[in-house]
């Protein structure tokens, strides 16, 4: 999903799901945590990768319920990036008008079904409302319009943890002030290039208060992204390098 060529490892919670990037050592801290907004009646039954369905060479995911909804079910998309936004690009709901799309169930990956160079995915429905059991298959075209904002590096985060850099630019040392307004630790950073590689990892004590002195000193001139997280949630910042 980060692009850095390595596979990663997808976990369901009772509403979203927890994303691990692939490394040497698996952590026990997710690096991301996926939003399913809306389903408070049903847990995720579903994660499937769809491919690259907005063709912007980072793999996309899709989570579904068949719970949620009055049993309507929930299908939501999910663009893969170098920091994977927490929340979907598109999501249905079953009996939501257009599509009206009754008993939402399971999904799958084509590849490019109708040529044009962008993969497309394919929603199983059940079809249980006075409809036999027929079922039905809704196929979804790959569209290059889905984004993940450039104004967003990071994902809207809520307001219990905050991080700030400084100075920033830097050449040297750099001061993490993190801010949490629960103690759900243990309290961790990242920090990844552009490519969505990770190029350090900061195992720090829990705490509500935390500045950490980070030395850039071995980091070469670019722009990183810092990631604080704790078990519960994460946000990002962008953090310049000048030598």
């Amino acid at each position: 999903m980060n692009g850095d060529g390595k596979d990663d490892i997808v976990t369901r919670l009772t509403a979203g799901a927890r994303v691990f990037f692939g490394q040497d050592i698996v952590p026990d801290t997710p690096d991301a945590v996926l939003n399913f907004p809306g389903c408070p009646d049903g847990a995720v039954q579903e994660i499937q990768s769809v491919g690259d369905f907005n063709h912007d060479r980072y793999d996309d995911i899709i989570l579904i319920s068949q719970t949620c909804n009055n049993s309507w079910g929930k299908m939501a998309l999910y663009l893969g990036s170098p920091w994977v936004n927490p929340n979907p690009v598109f999501q249905i709901e079953g009996r939501d008008p257009p599509l009206n799309l009754v008993g939402i169930f399971t999904s799958e990956p084509l590849g490019d079904v109708n040529g044009d160079g962008v993969d497309d995915f394919a929603v199983g429905c059940v079809n249980t409302n006075n409809d036999g059991r027929r079922g039905r298959v809704v196929i979804f075209a790959g569209d290059t319009t889905y984004i993940v904002p450039i104004g967003k590096v990071g994902p809207a985060v809520p307001d219990q943890l905050s991080l700030s850099i400084y100075p920033n630019p830097v050449n040297g040392v750099a001061t993490f002030d993190i801010s949490s307004q629960i103690n759900s630790g243990p309290l961790g950073v990242i920090v990844y290039n552009l490519l969505g590689q990770t190029v350090d990892r900061i195992i720090l004590n829990a705490n509500l208060q935390t500045r950490y002195l980070y030395n850039t000193s071995r980091l070469a001139s670019g722009h990183y992204i810092v990631q604080a997280y704790t078990n519960t949630n994460f946000t990002t910042q962008k953090l310049v390098v000048l030598k």
